[in-house]
């Protein structure tokens, strides 16, 4: 398993998802993969930045996490999902 990747992106929104919901009712979920880096500030405070890492996706079953890559679908998943309606 890879580095199960970052998925918190907050309160600046919230990426393209697929949601597939098995024959035996469990739920998987694929997303793009975030880059965050935390900060502490000057004042004590601390932020959060959190950018896309381009190719990457995050598989979710149950609570485990699983991060590949994937230009394709990651691009589908962006923009190419328009295209094919």
């Amino acid at each position: 398993m890879n580095n199960p990747g970052q998925t918190e992106y907050g309160k600046h929104g919230y990426p393209m998802e697929i949601n597939l919901k098995m024959n035996d009712g469990t739920t998987i979920l694929v997303e793009p993969a975030y880059h965050c880096v935390s900060q502490t500030n000057a004042d004590g405070s601390g932020s959060k930045t959190c950018t896309p890492d381009p190719g990457e996706m995050v598989l979710t079953h149950d609570s485990g996490k699983i991060r590949f890559a994937s230009a394709e679908l990651y691009n589908w998943l962006k923009e190419g999902w328009k295209k094919d309606r």
